[in-house]
């Protein structure tokens, strides 16, 4: 929770110096989630494949000793 906390500070002063404004952010925070949202989603659509990979190699092991 801390960290959470000290990361949201870190952003918060990172955003006012260069140069974002309270309420610009603010304003801004639909632009601001939909960006984090295509973040993820770009995110999940790198990783899914190699957790795919992993799921079934774990699932084949699993078989395997039964």
């Amino acid at each position: 929770m801390r960290a959470c906390l000290f990361t949201g500070l870190q952003l918060a002063h990172l955003w006012k110096q260069l140069g974002g404004s309270s309420w610009s952010m603010i304003f801004s925070k639909r632009k601001l989630l939909q960006d984090i949202q295509a973040l993820a989603r770009l995110q999940y659509q790198v990783y899914r494949p190699m957790l795919q990979r992993i799921y079934f190699y774990v699932y084949s092991k699993i078989k395997e000793s039964v």
